[in-house]
């Protein structure tokens, strides 16, 4: 930010997505009504619902909102997918009264500890930068099982340095809008059910000047609830991990460039599979060995079907899904 910039209020609106998860939601909402207000700051609270019902609706009008928090109002995206909604609170950040400056994601299974965007903006100013990330912890809601301690799946994103990132996500980012209207970058709608909109987002930000940087004190919080305290669960979250990277990787290459890609993404594969059956092999006498090894093997599995033409589902409901239901993979 420039100090022309810095001489009127930086507006911030918070915005959090959600899909028929109401208590993580409302868990989520009262984390930003007690967020500390960066100085020079200006904070709004947006939530964007992406049920086909509409359902947040009732629960943002019926919340005991503080007087002091952020101002708080909900819009419906009947779009299925989860990049429409993201690119509807692009398009509601700009068009407020007044607009936004920068965007604050959180998603509706996070809570923001009280100095985020402190520290957020922060780093902002610092390293003058245009996106910031930071770590995202995880809480249980039920003992852990011994088999999932320190499961990679749950462990917080580990970044060795403050600047040179070349993409972000949007379970804990603050990023400006000068640089996405200059750009013209949105959220892939090819993205819309398979997850990796925001790791394309943030690397064609990248790729088109923004500075990406990394502040290791700004913290949110994921919880993480029973049915995700599975070998199921993070066995398709390592497959959907592969998947999405497959995907991200043959993205817009056609021809030669795309069989070439997809080769890479085949040999990537055959590595993974391998390492897999080594752990697998390696911790016969330990659970947590060996179900890593299944984890990668599932990875490699994901990426052998990115390659392929074929399409998964991980975000939004199917087609035979009822509107009470949320499938997604969490």
């Amino acid at each position: 930010m420039t100090d022309e910039a810095a001489a009127k209020p930086f507006r911030i609106a918070v915005c959090v997505l959600t899909f028929h998860r109401p208590a993580g939601l409302v868990r989520t909402l009262r984390s930003v009504a007690a967020l500390d207000r960066p100085e020079g700051c200006e904070l709004s609270a947006l939530v964007v619902d992406n049920a086909s019902d509409g359902s947040a609706a009732a629960i943002v009008e019926s919340l005991d909102w503080p007087e002091t928090a952020p101002p708080l109002r909900g819009v419906h995206e009947p779009t299925p997918g989860i990049s429409a909604a993201r690119n509807r609170t692009i398009d509601e950040a700009l068009t407020q009264a007044p607009p936004a400056d920068a965007i604050a994601f959180l998603d509706d299974d996070e809570t923001a500890a009280p100095d985020w965007l402190v520290a957020a903006v922060a780093a902002m100013r610092r390293h003058a930068a245009d996106v910031v990330t930071g770590p995202t912890v995880s809480a249980f809601e039920t003992a852990l099982p011994p088999e999932l301690v320190d499961n990679p799946v749950f462990r917080p994103r580990a970044v060795n340095r403050d600047t040179g990132l070349t993409t972000a996500y949007t379970g804990n980012v603050l990023f400006t809008l000068d640089p996405v209207q200059a750009s013209g970058v949105r959220f892939d709608a090819r993205f819309a059910a398979t997850g990796g909109s925001d790791h394309r987002f943030f690397s064609q930000l990248h790729a088109a000047g923004a500075k990406i940087v990394w502040a290791a004190d700004a913290i949110t919080t994921e919880w993480q609830p029973a049915e995700r305290l599975t070998a199921a669960y993070v066995r398709r979250r390592f497959h959907r991990n592969g998947f999405g990277l497959s995907r991200l990787a043959l993205a817009d290459r056609t021809g030669l460039r795309r069989a070439t890609a997809s080769l890479v993404q085949l040999a990537k594969a055959g590595v993974w599979f391998a390492i897999g059956c080594g752990e697998s092999l390696a911790g016969v006498f330990s659970p947590r060995r060996r179900l890593l090894g299944a984890m990668h093997r599932d990875y490699a599995r994901g990426l052998i079907c990115g390659v392929g033409s074929g399409e998964l589902r991980f975000y939004g409901p199917p087609p035979d899904a009822s509107p009470s239901r949320d499938p997604s993979v969490p």
